[in-house]
């Protein structure tokens, strides 16, 4: 192995674990990733194309294996231990989500999974899983994938055509590096979360090193002086995007050209003859074993740094960081020593490929079957809180939940409710109404859905998810008052046109398409009693400022008015007080008993509602405000009358909404009794 590609790999990983360790000290190590991708695209197509001009064809499923054998062993024991670890340390809360990635990750699709979470409004609050870093080698594996059958359909073509097959495979991958890069820029520009974890937006990275690769023995003629500038400029382009850059770059965008140009100069300079270059360092005995054992160390560096404080119920310190940095280099060094290289060197190595391939089947399947159990777990949990929770409910359990802060039932303690917690914590995130999944736009489209009681009175409930969480109350109250209720949902978009409440410039112009159509759909239909809406609080001050200047009010009433005309009155609820940094971790993260676990309402409470003080404005609008029964005094706990509040950061649970249904409709009857007087 030529030693500038060896220390390349050290560097790459060193900055990696670095800035993940200590990321205010080396803010662009996250490039260490670009610089794998290019030297990865240099060094297989180099290998392909030898096997192509020594052959004339690719032997795709041995080439398949031995990648296989080279990647998939030490991953899959990396995959095992997490899933390990996670039942051995990980609260009960966290492992739907780190199985699910678990199990992406030994499918190697886990950057298409943070892709859809990316996306996914209710996965916003997704805590970093110990195998997040797979998304690199889920990308890595699929390039691996495709690259060999573009070589073969190049062969192919320049068959047809009576060309060079290297010229027909360079010009291939060209058309897919442009291509890639276009698409990388464009995509970054409007959706960056799933731009920095998709393939197409990486492969030009790939694409480029693989394009080095093959005219490499056309232009590396230059002279020693020039090749010993190229690399010193090189590495200096790398150190300036290690220390300079960050993460509010656009990126991958044209930004991951820089250290994927300098990884490409480095490479092309080479080291052989250059006795003033800086990849003389190159052959120094330890940088040499760092980047032997690079694949390894990046593999277990983040399990390390995410599961050490869920087992130390407290952030990492300095000395727990020195010890992950010792641990992963061991960890690494004997991965290398007993996984890896008896795999790719011993009897192994001589295996078919289907042998391979077979042997590669049975381990997925055994890492992904254990995460089925992990998740099942939850899924039981959960299934088990929602039984609890219909029963109480059933058996109209003085003070449970809301009932617990009701000024009528005070003094209010049942001995039964003392150590009750419905739903459990671990499976809080579960306790939500299933048609958020099965009614919700995932587009501009107005889809509706009808619950309730069919015939009864016209009750529209419009808005995002922050309408949405109080589904439960309104389906009680729609089994209790006759109500035949048509839902318009869809994750972060308020029913009203207020731009300052939507978070980035496409989505402001998906909401305000979806409110367009939402508009539409219920001028189209009967009048109704009653529209309900609610949206989210927004703590941000910037928020709060772009709310002023959008005149939130003329927002509203453009959707609401024509409703109010046609006999309909809108009950806004007011926004639930923000648990925020108070809530799921102090639940989750330390050894706190949940009912000590409470925000303080200068924290929940510190910012106003906007949807509410403009519907209090509005003729025909009326607000719901329940915040008496999260909040007593200067505390809002976590726990209420035996029932958990919240479901994540900012939504409650779907229990505690039921419990909420009749002070939603006391303060209905309340306030049209004050207007008929």
């Amino acid at each position: 192995m030529r030693p500038e590609i060896q220390a390349l790999r050290a560097v790459a990983v060193a900055v990696v674990v670095i800035y993940h360790l200590w990321p205010l000290q080396l803010p662009g190590g996250f490039v260490g990733v670009d610089m794998f991708f290019a030297i990865s695209g240099f060094l297989i197509t180099a290998h392909l194309v030898r096997e192509v001009q020594l052959t004339s064809r690719v032997n795709v499923l041995q080439f398949w294996a031995r990648r296989i054998r080279r990647l998939l062993p030490a991953s899959l024991l990396v995959l095992a231990a997490a899933a390990v670890a996670t039942l051995a340390v990980a609260p009960l809360s966290r492992w739907a989500q780190f199985f699910r990635e678990i199990g992406a990750s030994a499918l190697y699709v886990e950057n298409w999974q943070l892709a859809g979470d990316a996306v996914d409004y209710l996965a916003a609050e997704n805590e970093a899983s110990p195998v997040q870093h797979f998304w690199s080698l889920s990308a890595e594996e699929q390039f691996y994938l495709a690259w060999p059958l573009l070589i073969v359909a190049a062969i192919f073509v320049a068959a047809k055509l009576a060309v060079s097959k290297t010229r027909a495979i360079l010009a291939v991958l060209i058309v897919v590096t442009v291509a890639s890069l276009i698409y990388s820029i464009t995509l970054t520009a409007s959706d960056p979360a799933i731009a920095y974890f998709i393939t197409p937006t990486r492969a030009w990275e790939f694409g480029l090193g693989g394009i080095l690769a093959i005219l490499a023995p056309q232009v590396r003629a230059g002279s020693e002086t020039l090749r010993t500038a190229v690399s010193w400029a090189g590495w200096a382009l790398l150190g300036a995007t290690v220390v300079f850059f960050s993460d509010a770059l656009p990126f991958p965008s044209f930004t991951a050209l820089l250290p994927v140009v300098a990884t490409l100069a480095i490479l092309w300079a080479g080291n052989d003859g250059l006795r003033a270059s800086p990849t003389v360092l190159a052959r120094w005995a330890p940088v040499q074993r760092l980047g032997d054992i690079s694949y390894s160390v990046y593999l277990w560096h983040w399990p390390l740094i995410v599961l050490v404080p869920l087992a130390t119920r407290h952030e990492n310190n300095l000395p727990e960081k020195f010890a992950i940095l010792g641990v992963t280099l061991v960890l690494a060094w004997l991965t290398k020593r007993f996984v890896e290289d008896p795999v790719r060197r011993g009897a192994l190595s001589r295996a078919r490929p289907r042998v391979t391939f077979l042997a590669t089947v049975v381990a997925m399947a055994v890492v992904i079957a254990g995460c089925g159990v992990g998740v099942n777990a939850v899924t039981i949990s959960a299934e088990n809180d929602r039984v609890t929770a219909q029963r109480l409910l059933d058996a109209d359990t003085p003070c449970f939940g809301a009932a617990a802060l009701d000024p009528a039932n005070q003094p209010c303690a049942p001995s039964e409710l003392d150590s009750l917690i419905v739903p459990a914590v671990g499976s809080a995130a579960y306790d939500r109404s299933p048609t958020w999944d099965e009614c919700r736009s995932l587009d501009t489209e107005a889809r509706e859905c009808v619950l309730g009681t069919p015939g009864g009175a016209r009750v529209a409930l419009v808005g995002d998810s922050h309408m949405h969480q109080w589904i439960t109350a309104m389906e009680s109250l729609a089994e209790s008052q006759n109500w035949e209720l048509h839902m318009y949902v869809r994750g972060g978009c308020p029913f009203g046109h207020v731009e300052w409440a939507v978070t980035s410039a496409k989505k402001t112009a998906d909401c305000a398409e979806w409110n367009d159509n939402v508009d539409a759909a219920l001028a189209a239909q009967e009048p109704f009693e009653y529209v309900f809406t609610s949206m989210r609080l927004h703590a941000s001050g910037k928020v709060a400022e772009d709310a002023a200047a959008d005149q939130p009010r003329a927002g509203f009433v453009e959707s609401w008015q024509p409703l109010i005309d046609r006999g309909a009155t809108v009950v806004a609820i007011h926004g639930v007080p923000l648990p925020m940094k108070y809530g799921r971790k102090c639940l989750t993260e330390s050894f706190t008993p949940a009912q000590s676990c409470y925000a303080d309402t200068s924290f929940a409470l510190k910012i106003d509602d906007v949807l509410a003080e403009s519907a209090a404005t509005i003729d025909g609008a009326m607000v719901v405000d329940l915040t008496s029964f999260f909040c007593v005094d200067d505390r809002c706990p976590s726990i209420i009358g035996g029932v958990l509040v919240y479901r994540d950061d900012h939504h409650i649970t779907a229990t505690y909404a039921t419990t909420l249904a009749p002070y939603i409709l006391a303060s209905m009857n309340q306030q049209a009794a004050r207007e008929q007087r």
